[in-house]
């Protein structure tokens, strides 16, 4: 449902003020690829066999010949239910004439179900499985939440006829205990322990600005460049060991207040962490710690030539040019064009998100670059030479 009010007084190009209010229920259907995996990882539709060090390859044995160790299972909760997401959302958007507009908009989303995995024979506290059986279960649920508040402010004019700018700058600040429908808890039993600041994703969390400038030059170049930046981006620390015993090593470490004489200590730079927490130690919360700044530019040039015959202008059209000032001659039906385009132009290192294991030797390292706007791995600045034909 929304609404949309023009306030104030109008002219040619609109109203002054136009304030839009949204809202909504948004439902995500559950994956079908999860479906399949719950299917097929029944323990009995599909099995597997885990052979170590194997010295009969390329002579593969028969099944009836080999020791058998069971998958893991996949089930569906019995609770499972359709992620939704409630988002609500006010506008304000300001005309300045025939420069174009600014519009500054609030979003506000509560998702209820998100999806999520879990393992839901575990073992307890006191070693026992509430199954009551051995052996892992794996289980496609919904028990996740998710809220979610971002301002964004941008605006798109139209200085001259040759010289028109974009600018966004976004803030967003997210939480939820949930990344996804096959992410498991750091706690099988209590699935809120994970409640926190999500990371940089799909719709990335702090803030963000966005400028592109586009120059229309003589002879029918033009030149584009743009520049994004990020704040800094959040990564998650862990422990690199299963601690409870549910086959997941994403456990979280402690914050060292209270030391004993099992404790093992990692002095980082984020802080002193106790990766076997102690009575009294506050685990540390989902995704503690703050990455590196990301910073991309792009440039540009592009050059058009067009040629052929023009389009005949229809009668109807012919008697509204009658009606008022004559418009520009249609373009030429064909057009040739050639670009050159430097990605990340000015040639700045943007590291990935460090590693978060804390018995990695390469813990609170980058070992890779951002692959933000079509970087990739391969190269930190991508030079691009194309042409396109339109017709």
């Amino acid at each position: 449902a929304g609404i949309a009010w023009a306030v104030g007084q109008t002219d040619k190009h609109g109203p002054y003020v136009t304030v839009r209010a949204n809202a909504g229920i948004f439902y995500q259907r559950f994956a079908a690829p999860n479906l399949l995996t719950a299917i097929r990882q029944n323990g009995i539709s599909q099995q597997s066999y885990f052979i170590i060090n194997p010295t009969f390859y390329p002579s593969i044995p028969a099944t009836n010949q080999l020791t058998s160790t069971p998958a893991t299972p996949y089930t569906l909760s019995p609770h499972l239910r359709i992620a939704a997401e409630n988002i609500a959302s006010l506008s304000l958007e300001r005309s300045l004439g025939k420069l174009g507009s600014v519009t500054a908009t609030y979003y506000a989303v509560r998702g209820t179900h998100q999806y999520n995995s879990n393992n839901v024979n575990a073992p307890l506290a006191d070693g026992s499985r509430p199954l009551g059986r051995t052996g892992d279960v794996y289980q496609f649920a919904s028990d996740g939440v998710e809220k979610a508040q971002s301002f964004s402010l941008n605006t798109n004019l139209q200085l001259t006829k040759r010289l028109s700018v974009f600018v966004f700058y976004g803030a967003r600040r997210q939480h939820n205990d949930t990344f996804g429908a096959t992410s498991f808890p750091s706690q099988p039993y209590n699935v809120s322990a994970d409640y926190g600041a999500s990371g940089l994703g799909m719709q990335p969390v702090g803030q963000r600005l966005f400028s592109d400038l586009n120059v229309k030059l003589p002879y029918n170049f033009s030149v584009d460049s743009f520049l994004g930046a990020f704040s800094r981006s959040r990564f998650n620390i862990t422990t690199g060991n299963d601690l409870n015993g549910d086959t997941q090593y994403n456990d979280r470490p402690a914050f060292a207040s209270n030391p004993g004489p099992t404790s093992v200590l990692y002095r980082t730079a984020y802080g002193t962490f106790d990766a076997v927490p102690q009575p009294g130690e506050a685990i540390i919360p989902y995704n503690f710690a703050l990455g590196p700044r990301t910073t991309f530019t792009a440039m540009r040039l592009n050059r058009d030539f067009k040629f052929g015959p023009r389009p005949e202008v229809s009668k109807m059209a012919a008697a509204d040019v009658k009606a008022g000032p004559a418009p520009p001659p249609p373009d030429l039906r064909y057009t040739l064009s050639f670009s050159f385009e430097a990605v990340n132009a000015l040639n700045s290192t943007n590291p990935g998100t460090p590693v978060g294991v804390l018995t990695s030797p390469y813990f609170g390292r980058s070992i890779s670059t951002n692959s933000v706007f079509g970087l990739t791995s391969a190269a930190n600045r991508v030079v691009f030479l194309s042409s396109s034909f339109h017709f």
